[in-house]
C-alpha cells in the first residue's frame, strides 16, 4: 500500500484509529488534528463544523523529548542494549537487562516515570484539597495544563500504531488477535517475534514493526500459549479476555471484562507450540505507559493551542469536531 495504491483488508479485524478503544465512531465528536488528517488520508469525506484554532505554534515538547530520549538511550547502552542492533542481538540484549546493573535499572524506571508523569500533568485532575464538582482546581491555573497537547500526543501515537498494523496486514495477511493501547498480539508458529515479523536479510518491512530500543520501534512483550489463553477464558468465564493485558507473565489477578488497564514491564518468552506474540512501541503512548520512553508522537507534536483542520497537511496540534 502506497501513494494511490489500495489493498483489500477485512475492516472487521482492524481497530478503528479514531477512538481510544478502537470502536467505530457513532456520531460527531472532538478529534485532534492527527486523527482528522489520517481520516482524510484514508479517503473519508471529513467536514469539520466546529474547531478551536490558534495560528501560532511551536515544537513545545522538543527540548523535553530530546533530553529524555538521550538519557534513555545512553542508560540502555550502559546496560548493553544499543541502538540499531540486529533483531536477534537486540532480543538477546533485552533478556535480563535489568539484572546487569540494578542501579542503572532504577534510572531507566525513573526516566519512564518522568515520561508518564509529564504527559499526565498536561491533564492533571483534581487531587483532593477540598475540591467539589463544578469548582476549578489548582492545575487549571498552571501554564502546563494543556490537555490539547496530551490529546495530540495520544492521537499521533495511535495513528502511528494503526499504520504499522495496517502495513503488517497488507504485507502478511496477519491481523492482531488482541490490542491493548500500545501492545498488539499476533498468532505465531514459534516463540520468538522473529517467527512472525517479516524480516528479510535482517531488514524489516518498511513502515511496519521493527525491533529496537529507539523511540518509534517496538520491543517484545512476551509469548503465551493458546492453551493458556483458553484455560484462563474457561477459568474466569471470560469470553472477552484480552490477551494483550497478560502478555507480561500470564498472571491474571481478576476477572477480565475486556477493558483498558495499565501494564508493567516487558518480559521474556513463555514457550508454547503455537502462541500469541506481543509487541509494542517504546514511545509516548495512549496511557503513557510507565515503561515507555518519549516517542515520535512527542517529537512530532507542534505545541501551542490547537489549529483545527481536516487535511493531511494540517499541523499536528489541532482539535476539531467532525461528522
Amino acid at each position: 500500500m502506497g501513494k494511490d495504491k489500495w489493498a483489500d483488508l477485512d475492516a472487521s479485524l482492524l481497530p478503528s484509529p479514531f477512538t481510544p478503544k478502537g470502536e467505530r465512531p457513532m456520531g460527531p465528536a472532538w478529534y485532534a488534528t492527527p486523527t482528522v488528517a489520517y481520516a482524510a488520508e484514508l479517503g473519508y469525506d471529513v467536514r469539520p463544523f466546529e474547531a478551536y484554532v490558534r495560528h501560532d505554534n511551536g515544537r513545545y515538547l522538543d527540548a523535553w523529548y530530546n533530553r529524555l530520549r538521550d538519557a534513555y538511550l545512553a542508560t540502555m547502552a550502559d546496560l548493553c542494549v544499543y541502538a540499531d542492533m540486529p533483531p536477534a542481538d537486540f532480543l538477546a540484549a533485552m533478556d535480563g537487562y535489568r539484572q546487569r546493573d540494578p542501579q542503572l535499572a532504577i534510572v531507566v524506571s525513573a526516566i519512564k516515570a518522568t515520561v508518564k508523569g509529564g504527559i499526565g500533568k498536561l491533564r492533571e485532575r483534581p487531587r483532593g484539597e477540598g475540591w467539589k464538582p463544578g469548582q476549578p482546581w489548582r492545575a487549571l491555573a498552571r501554564r502546563t495544563w494543556r490537555p490539547d497537547i496530551r490529546a495530540a500526543v495520544i492521537s499521533r501515537t495511535r495513528i502511528n500504531m494503526h499504520r504499522k498494523i495496517v502495513k503488517h496486514a497488507v504485507f502478511t495477511g496477519q491481523y492482531p488477535v488482541a490490542i491493548l493501547s500500545d501492545c498488539a498480539v499476533y498468532a505465531s508458529d514459534g516463540p520468538s517475534p522473529l517467527d512472525f515479523l517479516p524480516y528479510r536479510d535482517g531488514k524489516p518491512l518498511p513502515g511496519g514493526f521493527k525491533l529496537g530500543v529507539n523511540p518509534g520501534l517496538v520491543k517484545w512483550e512476551g509469548t503465551l500459549s493458546v492453551l493458556w489463553g483458553e484455560g484462563v477464558r474457561e477459568q474466569f468465564d471470560a469470553p472477552q479476555l484480552n490477551l494483550a493485558r497478560y502478555s507480561k507473565d500470564g498472571t491474571v489477578t481478576d476477572q477480565d471484562t475486556g477493558g483498558q488497564v495499565e501494564r508493567d514491564e516487558p518480559v521474556r518468552r513463555r514457550p508454547g507450540r503455537r502462541g500469541a506474540q506481543g509487541v509494542h512501541p517504546p514511545g509516548a503512548q495512549e496511557r503513557t505507559r510507565a515503561d515507555a520512553v518519549p516517542g515520535q508522537a512527542a517529537q512530532e507534536h507542534q505545541g501551542g493551542r490547537p489549529d483545527a483542520a481536516a487535511s493531511p497537511s494540517a499541523p499536528s496540534n489541532g482539535t476539531s469536531k467532525t461528522r
